[in-house]
């Protein structure tokens, strides 16, 4: 039985359209936690300008740490976007190949309509 054992059900694979429209809304999501973190370093540079002594390299301190999630974000972001153009890409070339299979079709008949007039 071992040999023989049945996998279970595997759900089918995304389509291109979903895995598109998925990533864009993770891409959305990643652009409102960059402004919110944009937000945050304005209010800490504000911050930083009436500030002085220890106070101002504690908020110096959380400023940078806000800007290294901020890239992070960043840098997910436009990885995410790379992937996003890949199935863009991928998506148009099955048209195209789709479009191209629909011209042929069409001259062959087109052809055998010509060899019996």
């Amino acid at each position: 039985h071992r040999l023989f054992v049945k996998k279970k059900d595997e759900p089918p694979p995304p389509s291109l359209d979903e895995a598109t429209s998925g990533i864009g809304a993770r891409i959305k999501a990643l652009d409102v936690k960059i402004a919110g973190l944009n937000k945050e370093l304005i209010r800490y540079r504000d911050q930083m300008k009436k500030a002085s002594g220890p106070a101002k390299a504690g908020i110096q301190r959380r400023a940078m740490e806000t800007m290294k999630r901020k890239k992070a974000y960043e840098q997910q972001r436009d990885q995410m976007a790379g992937q996003q153009f890949n199935i863009d890409s991928t998506a148009f070339a099955i048209d195209s190949v789709k479009d191209a299979q629909t011209t042929v079709a069409a001259m062959k008949g087109a052809a055998k309509t010509l060899k019996v007039s």
